[in-house]
């Protein structure tokens, strides 16, 4: 399966903002990082500084990157570099859950009172959970990480699994259900924390970041449940 770190797998809304040429091939590398120098995104894609720097500027002046600098890190002197990431504005160019939707919730709300988002919440997840457990049954615990990982980026969140001693890490750069994520957040770590410990049966705890345009949430998964 393609990355989405192709442009042929860039979502359709931002390969017509940003264009199918360099610009499209920098977002997309910055939407999988927490933030790059022009000379590790010059060296990722085998170009030249200038060949870079110019459509990161061209980025920023359109509002879609923004530069920061990272926090000194005691000990080290000098002055950090500067990093581009995605700016706030880029989040509505990337993929979103069409299903379900916060002026849904709100209507379900007004409708059948305060306990019915996360009802209809709990039932959306509780569907894939019973689908994904059932394509998965069989598979040892490796395979399920791998393969649910895959589902996971093809569905938008931009997911990568990397491998640990205890288990696993499945680190996402994107999600569809921001807005809903953003409206109730205790819940949706919740319901993605069971979510992800049902389908892989193992120990998983959720993290995540969230600044500007970037998005991480980090799925800890631990030994495989007898």
């Amino acid at each position: 399966m393609a990355s989405h770190d192709s442009p042929s797998c860039a979502p359709v809304a931002l390969a017509d903002v940003v264009g199918k040429s360099v610009r499209l091939e920098i977002v997309l590398r910055l939407k999988r990082s927490e933030g790059l120098t022009v000379a590790q995104l010059a060296e990722h894609f085998g170009m030249s500084y200038m060949a870079i720097k110019q459509p990161c500027a061209d980025l920023e002046a359109r509002g879609y990157l923004e530069r920061f600098r990272r926090p000194t890190v005691a000990g080290k002197s000098g002055r950090p570099g500067l990093l581009y990431r995605l700016s706030e504005a880029t989040l509505a160019l990337f993929p979103k859950e069409t299903a379900l939707s916060v002026d849904l919730l709100r209507s379900a709300e007004s409708l059948f009172g305060a306990t019915a988002p996360e009802k209809l919440l709990y039932l959306g997840f509780k569907r894939t959970e019973d689908e994904e457990r059932e394509r998965l049954a069989g598979r040892s615990f490796a395979a399920r990480l791998k393969a649910w990982t895959a589902w996971r980026d093809a569905r938008g969140y931009f997911a990568e699994y990397r491998p640990t001693p205890e288990g696993g890490e499945i680190i996402e750069y994107h999600s569809p259900i921001l807005d809903i994520l953003t409206r109730h957040p205790a819940l949706i770590q919740r319901l993605e924390e069971q979510l992800f410990a049902r389908v892989l049966q193992a120990r998983v705890r959720r993290t995540m970041t969230r600044h500007g345009g970037h998005y991480r949430a980090v799925f800890t998964v631990g030994a495989s449940l007898p």
